[in-house]
């Protein structure tokens, strides 16, 4: 009778699948029913969602306590991650016709993968992933990394992808990564290393509002710039902290209403956990005192002292917390330090922990920073009104300049900046003239502004002298550009002065420094051949072509550096192995025949020591 019980038990670990190591899950027992009502199931939740019920379904999420092992979550949350996707032309099969373009096969590499630049390495968290699933994710995020350049940073990425796997399939994962990633309407995770830094500035502020006792326990503990260093970690408490069955509690909801969820539990945990060790005599006081408060509040973490439930109930009862409220916040603290960092040019973004493979440019990150600051003024109505203030004099000329402006394009402004020279001349040639003594009194650029503010002829009279310049048609004028261009690039890589920097990294792979470089090259020539500049490639494509390829005469790394060094417009060939003295003989006239007809090529030699 015994043996007929346990055959017919169901296996509590038979929801997982193959790739996660059941053994070492902990699985919390399912808690009496008592008078709560059952748990809801799939086909409910489906049915609200299906009928646009969004409310409802996140009420159920957050009251629902699923057990880690409950076979919900293998369609659960495929379908949470669905309802954000933008792209419903995705069909089966896509994300294997992708990894077969990028490792020309679907078998899982033996090698390790080269990961995209926007991964942290610090924080590649497995979970409970066996090796072959820790393979299976680096496959998922480099496929991502391909279909999706424009992340450059992004380290949640990986763990919640670890994470996903634990209950669906890999093709699954990758489906649902694509729709939080593509979500126009909510937040899931940020791409940039900016809105990185902006995410723990919006939880430091938050906190300090709404759950200030808790923010008042860490500032006494660690002062000034200090107290920053702990918020910077904030996503880590819950990805990295907290245990299993917590975080697969914090998941329900976070893959249904976004990062707010995230806010909310790193403020629960700062609640609790000044709860817990606000007394002298507690246990969690004396790990302060004897480990400082950051090793304290990571240990909190990790031996989490209440339910998955009570830390939800805790983090959805803070109020006055609403998604507009935190939008609000987190523009104006994006705003703030786009604004900082342009402007001021003594502050920079806090550089990431990872060295490895994160670009760190500093002009990128300069006119990244002016892009996204002029935006913001431009979106802002306080900062127009001001423009058209200071604008007021020559608002007459300048609508006339753009009634040609938007016909014609750029050649007209070219036209009316060398028509303001010459009406400047005229004016100011008199040594008796009134812009003669602005021009000694205050100096020729203070002077030209002036006079463009107080212009001195009529609309009429500006454009007839611009159209009035002779010889100075488009193709003239697209040429000038043109080679002004090839100039100027061609100074900045090949100068003296800017020497390709070498890469000094442990995995030997180029610098940032020296990709932009290299980069920059590339565009040179290519402007040289006729082409126009291309537009810059993500260093997170640079890597995929040759992940498929073996060679004796080089290794796997120095092979992903000799790709990433190449040209853009190289790069996006296909490499394919034309000659091999091992196939092919040593024959000089075997290896003219097979490569003759094929460029660009590369020819790779390795000398009998080896070099």
């Amino acid at each position: 009778m015994l043996s007929g019980i346990e055959e017919e038990s169901p296996d509590i670990y038979e929801v997982f699948p193959p790739h996660v190591d059941t053994s070492t899950i902990p699985i919390q027992p399912e808690s009496p029913p008592g008078k709560k009502p059952p748990l809801k199931t799939f086909a409910e939740v489906q049915s609200l969602l299906v009928a646009g019920r969004k409310a409802e379904v996140k009420k159920i999420l957050r009251e629902n306590c699923w057990p880690t092992n409950h076979g919900i979550r293998n369609q659960l949350w495929p379908l949470l991650c669905g309802q954000h996707g933008s792209d419903r032309s995705m069909q089966e099969g896509f994300y294997w016709d992708l990894v077969n373009q990028l490792f020309g096969t679907t078998e899982l590499p033996e090698k390790p993968i080269m990961l995209p630049p926007f991964v942290d390495s610090a924080h590649r968290l497995p979970y409970h992933l066996t090796r072959k699933g820790r393979s299976v994710t680096d496959r998922v995020v480099c496929v991502l990394g391909f279909a999706c350049p424009d992340i450059t940073y992004s380290p949640a990425i990986y763990p919640i992808a670890a994470m996903l796997l634990h209950f669906m399939s890999e093709e699954e994962c990758y489906n649902s990564l694509t729709s939080l990633v593509s979500c126009k309407h909510r937040t899931f995770v940020t791409q940039t290393k900016l809105l990185y830094e902006v995410t723990w500035r919006t939880v430091m502020h938050i906190s300090k509002k709404h759950v200030k006792s808790a923010a008042a326990h860490l500032t006494r503990h660690r002062q000034g710039s200090r107290v920053e260093r702990i918020y910077m970690d904030w996503m880590w408490w819950i990805l990295q902290g907290l245990p299993f069955n917590h975080l697969v509690r914090v998941l329900d909801c976070y893959l249904h209403e976004g990062i707010k969820v995230l806010y909310r539990v790193a403020m629960a945990i700062l609640l609790l956990f000044h709860k817990f060790s606000s007394s002298h005599n507690s246990d969690w006081m004396r790990e302060i005192s004897d480990h400082g408060i950051e090793a304290a509040l990571s240990k909190f973490c990790r031996q989490m002292p209440v339910s998955p439930r009570k830390v939800l109930k805790v983090a959805f009862g803070i109020r006055a917390l609403g998604s507009t409220y935190i939008q609000r916040v987190f523009i104006k603290t994006e705003m703030t330090l786009k604004s900082k960092s342009v402007l001021s040019g003594s502050r920079q973004l806090v550089r990431s922990k990872s060295n490895e493979n994160l670009p760190t440019s500093q002009s990128q990150h300069n006119i990244q920073m002016m892009s996204h600051t002029l935006t913001i003024r431009e979106a802002s109505p306080k900062t127009i009104k001001i423009r058209l203030k200071n604008c007021a004099g020559a608002l007459s000329p300048l609508v006339r300049v753009l009634d040609c402006y938007l016909h014609e394009g750029i050649k007209v402004l070219y036209r009316v900046a060398m028509a303001i020279l010459l009406l400047f001349h005229k004016f100011s040639s008199s040594h008796n003239s009134d812009w003669m003594r602005e021009i000694s009194d205050h100096g020729i650029e203070a002077a030209l502004s002036k006079f463009c503010r107080q212009m001195p002829v009529s609309p009429r009279k500006v454009l007839k002298v611009a159209f009035g310049i002779r010889a100075l048609g488009s193709t003239y004028i697209q040429r000038v550009f043109i080679k002004t261009e090839m100039t100027l690039k061609s100074k900045s890589v090949l100068s003296g002065s800017r020497q390709l920097v070498r890469s000094k990294s442990n995995e030997n792979l180029p610098t940032s420094q020296s990709q932009h470089n290299i980069q920059m090259m590339s565009h040179t020539l290519t402007i040289r051949e006729g082409e126009r500049s291309p537009s810059p490639r993500s260093t997170a494509m640079g890597n995929f072509p040759v992940q498929n390829i073996r060679s004796e005469i080089v290794t796997h790394e120095n092979l992903f550096t000799l790709w990433s060094w190449l040209p853009v417009r190289i790069t996006m060939y296909q490499p394919v192995l034309l000659y091999t003295t091992e196939e092919h003989g040593c024959s000089l006239t075997t290896f003219y025949y097979r490569v003759e007809q094929h460029e660009p090529t590369l020819l790779m030699i390795k000398t009998t020591n080896n070099e």
